[in-house]
């Protein structure tokens, strides 16, 4: 079964035109990176301005492994007549599609290590694969999801992802360009980018919709209906889930999405991927080699938790069948593994166990997986499905409403204090980790210990809501009122004391000219 973690019927498309010529494709292992033209000392040729002062801020120096692929390398391994289709700057490898005769052409070449087929030269498949699913019959679970994480709270006291970058990584988002949950989310501008690394396109609205249902548990804002744990966050969208098959260079394209979001500055990641076996039976994936090492996308999650960020990777859905286990990138070291769990805090029967090959506890932590509240982005209703795919975006949704509560706190600490405050943390174990994670009780906790928290800047004005009166010393400008929703209650020049509309008691935010300050009402 294709490892999208979620259980529904779906069907299969073709992956690409562009694998019609059925070459195998190629991993090439390069020996250097001798005679670059990227250097250490300018890494705003290939790192975004936000990923250096991520690197920066967190003292995490940019290294050679962050050096580009040598782009001559590449020059003369497409001289051999092999194909392109992407290069790793930290695997330092090339993808390739090639013939057994270019591949021994780009063996020759003195620059080359070793190669690795990681697709057979095979036509694109058509299968079906079957899961299940069942649509709510309940109103606002989603609250219910929200709040077991503590998300809720966060929400309440004004934290709702805001200035924090999510990259998202999974098989297709048809509908967030149209779906009305996601308005919102595209009127600000909070898609920043796109890629389908598969087809090589920037078009993500498309291919399967399991990203789309992902994505809806983190960034869907239907006030009063269906709200995520990050309804302000801004996000990333990539595709490295190629429908329809099952190889390694998927895994590979996932790794690539992780190098991708770190450049691009992204603050967290989140993917409902993962992979225990290969279509052509490639006999290293079995529970020996997941401990977080022998795999590339494995490797290249650690190194993206190791470059700043918190990667929230799925456990699995194969808790009650023959794998049992945690796979890859899930094995990974220093990312959070993401298991399941139902309404009661039981573990979800499907939810895949630990440890890791070498005995690391796994999962680290636990969400809701039983019958989590998502958009069908078919009949754009909201409904309710299974897997571990949903209790990892809702998991990394709830932190990074804490990172927007606390984003001057090192993204190590925030991962420690959440192992820490997890429903189990005294006693964790291969079934649910440290247990259920409750972000409200990291940001309490996080709160009492000022040495993690820097650089809180209090208010320059002071503002008060009271009686349907807005009152702030010491100003003259304009002002925008929004709820915690971002819906503008008001936006006019201010005059003392200012008479607002009926206002329901909750959480606001005032916009100055220089400054936000949030109101509780």
């Amino acid at each position: 079964m294709k490892y999208l973690f979620v259980i529904l019927f779906l069907l299969a498309f073709p992956i690409s035109s562009m694998a019609k010529q059925y070459n195998a494709i190629y991993f090439v292992y390069l020996h250097d990176k001798a005679n670059t033209p990227y250097s250490l000392s300018s890494p705003q040729d290939f790192l975004s301005q936000r990923a250096i002062d991520r690197r920066a801020r967190l003292n995490i120096p940019v290294d050679s492994a962050d050096i580009p692929v040598n782009q001559s390398y590449i020059s003369q391994i497409i001289s051999t007549g092999a194909t392109f289709y992407h290069s790793s700057r930290w695997m330092n490898g090339v993808m390739v599609y090639a013939s057994d005769s270019q591949l021994q052409d780009i063996l020759a070449l003195s620059f080359v290590d070793s190669a690795e087929m990681v697709r057979p030269a095979v036509a694109p498949l058509n299968i079906k694969k079957k899961i299940r699913h069942k649509k709510s019959t309940e109103e606002s679970i989603e609250i219910f999801q929200n709040k077991q994480v503590g998300a809720d709270s966060l929400h309440y006291a004004g934290f709702t992802g805001q200035n924090i970058q999510i990259a998202v990584i999974d098989a297709g988002f048809p509908g967030v360009n149209t779906l009305a949950c996601f308005d919102s989310l595209r009127n600000r501008g909070g898609i920043l980018g796109t890629y389908d690394f598969v087809h090589k396109t920037t078009d993500v609205f498309a291919q399967h919709y399991h990203g789309t249902m992902v994505l809806s548990t983190m960034a869907s804002n239907l006030p009063d209906q269906f709200v995520g744990t990050a309804p302000h966050a801004d996000y990333w969208l990539y595709i490295t889930e190629a429908d329809g098959e099952e190889f390694l260079y998927e895994s590979d394209l996932l790794a690539l999405g992780f190098e991708t979001a770190d450049s691009a500055g992204a603050d967290i990641v989140t993917a409902s991927l993962g992979y225990f076996y290969t279509d052509d039976n490639n006999p290293n994936f079995n529970h020996n080699n997941m401990n977080g090492r022998f795999f590339r996308s494995s490797r290249a999650a650690t190194m993206a938790a190791q470059r700043g960020m918190i990667l929230c990777i799925a456990a699995g859905n194969e808790g009650d069948s023959f794998w049992h286990y945690i796979d890859t990138p899930a094995d990974a070291d220093s990312i959070l593994c993401i298991g399941g769990v139902d309404a009661q805090g039981e573990h979800s029967y499907f939810s895949s166990y630990g440890p890791t090959a070498d005995g690391r506890i796994k999962p680290e932590v636990c969400a809701l997986a039983t019958y989590a509240t998502v958009i069908d982005p078919y009949f754009n209703t909201v409904t309710q499905s299974n897997g571990t795919s949903f209790a990892t975006p809702i998991a990394a949704g709830a932190i990074a409403s804490l990172l927007s509560a606390l984003p001057d706190v090192n993204p190590a600490v925030i991962r420690h204090t959440i192992l820490q405050t997890a429903s189990q943390a005294v006693n964790p174990d291969n079934t649910l980790g440290y247990g259920i994670l409750n972000v409200w009780l990291a940001y309490n906790k996080l709160l009492k210990e000022p040495s993690s928290v820097n650089n809180i800047t209090l208010p320059k004005h002071t503002a008060l809501l009271n009686n349907n009166y807005l009152q702030i010393e010491n100003y003259s400008g304009r002002i925008t009122l929004y709820d915690v929703y971002g819906r503008i209650i008001i936006n006019d020049f201010y005059n003392s004391p200012l008479n607002l509309p009926n206002l329901s008691h909750g959480i606001y935010f005032l916009q100055l000219d220089t400054e936000t300050i949030k109101l509780i009402y």
